[in-house]
């Protein structure tokens, strides 16, 4: 089950970074694991299968895929910083992900729906999933840095 599951979500993910000019890159799970970030985005999954999403970086990483996003749409953002719009927009990076992976469940007869994210920063920001039945994990890299996906499972009406 791990293996469908996460691949969903893997698969979404290399999709929107595919989009946005940063698919070309990415190497999964070869990356050094850690326990704090900067930033954290959550996203509920209610449905057939209840879960969280949260993807996980810190500001340099997630500052990269915001300006390369914006770059692919020909916006030039004037804050030099991990600001209001990049949060926002990496948000919406976020939402596009879960929502790929909704579509790409659904072709398995999984229906879903998601919540807005939730976005979670600070120098060193801690979150956790509890009463999860599955928790699983995976690293992404690229020419922006790196990202972790987690995602917790909560409940399953249907094994695929």
């Amino acid at each position: 089950m791990k293996n469908n599951i996460i691949s969903f979500f893997i698969s979404a993910a290399q999709t929107i970074f595919g989009e946005i000019g940063l698919g070309e890159t990415l190497i999964l799970e070869n990356i050094e694991k850690r326990d704090s970030f900067e930033v954290i985005i959550n996203i509920g999954i209610s449905g057939d299968m209840k879960a969280n999403l949260m993807i996980k970086t810190n500001f340099q990483s997630a500052f990269n895929i915001v300006n390369s996003m914006l770059n692919s749409i020909n916006i030039s953002p004037k804050e030099k910083v991990f600001g209001n719009l990049h949060k926002a927009t990496i948000g919406e990076i976020a939402n596009q992900i879960s929502a790929r992976a909704v579509m790409l469940l659904s072709k398995e007869n999984i229906d879903c729906n998601i919540t807005p994210p939730t976005i979670i920063t600070g120098k060193t920001v801690k979150m956790e999933m509890f009463n999860v039945k599955n928790l699983f994990d995976t690293g992404i890299q690229g020419k922006f840095g790196d990202i972790f996906l987690l995602i917790g499972i909560k409940n399953l009406k249907k094994i695929i």
